[in-house]
Parts: C-alpha cells; sequence; structure tokens
C-alpha cells in the first residue's frame, strides 16, 4: 500500500502528464509531453509502462500520442476522439474506451466517467491490483458526485473567482477567453463544493493540477484545500 506515487509531470495549457507508479506499475494520464520527457521526468527507471490514458484531444493533453505509440505504449483513445486519425503500424497499441466501461490491465482498473468540456472528455476512476483507489478530473466544468471513497484525488482547480473577474475588469483577459474559462474550467470555490460533498474518510491526499499562470494563487488553493485535513499539493 506504501508503493504508490503520483508524478504531475507536466500541469498547464503547455502540456500535461500524470504518473501512476504501484508496485512497479506504472500508468499515464495524458500525454502533452514528449515520450523522452517522460522517461526524463521518471529518471528512466524501471517500472513497467501498462498503459497510457488521453482525457480529451485538446493538444495541451496529447500532443505526443503518435511518440507512445511508437514507443509500444499501449494506448486508450475516448469513442468520439480523433475520427479521422491516420492508419499506421502503430494503431496496433490504439485502443478505444467507453464511458463507464472498466478496461483492465496487468495491475490496474480503470473506469471512464464523463466531464464537461467543450470537447468529449472523461476523467478516470482507477484501482490498483493492492486496492488503492484514485480519482482524475481536469479540464471540466463540473464534475458530479460520486458515491465512493478515494485514497487520492487529482482535480482540476484553474481558477479563483475573485481574481478571474479582477482580471476581466481590468481588461487583461477578453471575455470571450473569460466566458470559456468560467463555463469549461473548474475553479476553487467548484472544487472546494465538490469535495465537501465528497467523503474523504479515508483519502490521503489531495492534488490540485491545471492552475492558470494569471487566474489563480497556489498558495491561497493550498491554504483553502488543508482546510480538508489533508495533505494538498497543488501544481
Amino acid at each position: 500500500m506504501n508503493d504508490i506515487k503520483i508524478n504531475i509531470l507536466a500541469s498547464g495549457s503547455k502540456g500535461n502528464c500524470v504518473v501512476i507508479s504501484d508496485s512497479g506499475h506504472r500508468l499515464i494520464i495524458d500525454a502533452g509531453i514528449s515520450y523522452n520527457q517522460y522517461l526524463d521526468g521518471m529518471s528512466y527507471d524501471y517500472y513497467e509502462t501498462e498503459a497510457l490514458f488521453i482525457s480529451h484531444e485538446h493538444g495541451d493533453h496529447c500532443n505526443y500520442l503518435n511518440e507512445y505509440l511508437r514507443n509500444g505504449v499501449n494506448s486508450y483513445i475516448g469513442p468520439n476522439f480523433f475520427k479521422n486519425i491516420q492508419y499506421s503500424v502503430y494503431n496496433i497499441f490504439l485502443n478505444k474506451y467507453e464511458i463507464m466501461e472498466r478496461v483492465f490491465t496487468d495491475n490496474y482498473e480503470i473506469i471512464p466517467i464523463k466531464m464537461y468540456h467543450d470537447c468529449e472528455n472523461c476523467g478516470f476512476k482507477i484501482t490498483t491490483k493492492s486496492g488503492i483507489k484514485i480519482l482524475f478530473f481536469t479540464d471540466t466544468g463540473a464534475i458530479k458526485y460520486i458515491d465512493e471513497q478515494f485514497d487520492y484525488i487529482i482535480g482540476e482547480c484553474n481558477y479563483i473567482e475573485e481574481i478571474i473577474k479582477d482580471n476581466y475588469h481590468n481588461e487583461k483577459i477578453p471575455l470571450v477567453a473569460y466566458e470559456r474559462i468560467m463555463s469549461y474550467h473548474m475553479g476553487l470555490e467548484d472544487l472546494i463544493f465538490f469535495l465537501k460533498n465528497q467523503d474523504l474518510s479515508i483519502t490521503k491526499k489531495i492534488i490540485s493540477i491545471h492552475s492558470s499562470k494569471n487566474n489563480s494563487n497556489k498558495d491561497i488553493i493550498k491554504n483553502e484545500l488543508q482546510r480538508f485535513g489533508k495533505i494538498v499539493e497543488v501544481y
């Protein structure tokens, strides 16, 4: 149970990649960094890379998918992702998942769950063979209550409402961008509301991801989330 490691190799509009490692086996979520950056970030250790799951088809989450396929990483995309994907010999490593359909690898059970973005997007409920439960979600305007307990919660906190509203009123952010962020991303207030309604009795750590450089404040996010009495990391 103590072998679990969660590495946030990249988080934000320039690229996203989360790596879960347990008992010598690794699961990757999103390919927003190159395969070599992934290996370098994990110090070229000898863990087995079991699978890559893509949450949605925006470039900062999937730009380097083909590199992972070329390196033989079994990769999973949503049912309507990349409708015009070109044939490649490496597509033998490409699979599709369905919402709420269990996917099994050697060490993980992954259940995709519907998120709310401006394209098809999924979060994931993940259970390791050793019984550790992880919830992952990002780039979503909301997340519904989930009647389950999780050891680790990795969730988006893109902005703080007061900061983004101030930026908009001071013309630091255009209306189109302001409305898109408020509609399709979760802010601190949204994340707190979700966590208040969840049973956090077994939760060990809350990991906040996808924080905006200009519309949030990581210190404020960390201080607010620590009120839940858990270990908190902010990216």
